[in-house]
């Protein structure tokens, strides 16, 4: 039987704070996603939301529990390891946009196999995103020559870049139009289902969430289904 993209098991963390007690951000939180699964992820700001993702990518570890992402045990993953599963498994959209503003749409879909030996073409598979993500004609352009809309799509593509088998969106409409952000959501959601990717999407907006089959709302550091 095919195991979980994402397994979450009792996993709490919890931040030093500036007293004498921690700061408790999850408590407990099971989580689990099959492959290909979508996931709409809502929640107060400093609700624990981001904190959360960072664990799924390994980026972070738990104070407690373990976690689980394509298979690979993220709590006794060394460093090196988890670069690598990162690079292997994981892509990442955000609300910034965070493109380096002196390369091209084109090079800051290509900048993640930088540091990797891979066994396809990048600069092809680039172009192949872009035209995918609907900008064949803007690969030229800097980031400053999109506009927002745009600039998230070159983010889309640059997070496919490495084939994941889990995609985190992290408030990814966040900063755009209503217009936009629907299309970029109807983007995002026909890529994860062609790629069969297993999509995590955190939003505020409880519209664009309800176009998830599956809806938690993180409150208190504890996940609770949203009917």
């Amino acid at each position: 039987m095919e195991g979980l993209a994402i397994e979450l098991r009792g996993v709490t963390k919890r931040y030093r704070g500036g007293g004498a007690q921690d700061l408790l951000i999850l408590n407990g939180v099971d989580l689990e996603l099959e492959p290909g699964g979508k996931l709409a992820l809502v929640g107060p700001s400093g609700s624990g939301k981001s904190t959360l993702l960072s664990l799924i990518a390994g980026l972070d570890l738990p104070t407690s529990g373990t976690v689980r992402t394509a298979g690979v045990d993220l709590t006794s993953a060394r460093p090196a390891e988890l670069a690598r599963f990162r690079f292997q498994h994981v892509g990442m959209i955000f609300q910034q946009h965070h493109l380096i503003p002196t390369l091209t749409a084109l090079e800051n879909v290509m900048l993640p196999c930088t540091p990797w030996k891979v066994d396809y073409q990048p600069r092809r598979r680039a172009e192949e995103l872009l035209t995918l993500v609907g900008l064949k004609d803007r690969m030229a352009h800097l980031p400053a020559q999109l506009s927002g809309g745009e600039q998230q799509r070159v983010c889309i593509a640059r997070a496919l870049m490495n084939r994941p088998t889990v995609l985190l969106a992290d408030e990814p409409t966040g900063n755009l139009d209503e217009a936009s952000a629907r299309e970029v959501l109807r983007l995002i959601l026909d890529l994860a289902e062609q790629f069969r990717m297993a999509l995590l999407f955190v939003t505020h907006d409880m519209q664009l969430a309800r176009s998830f089959g599956r809806v938690v709302r993180l409150y208190q550091g504890v996940l609770h289904p949203v009917t």
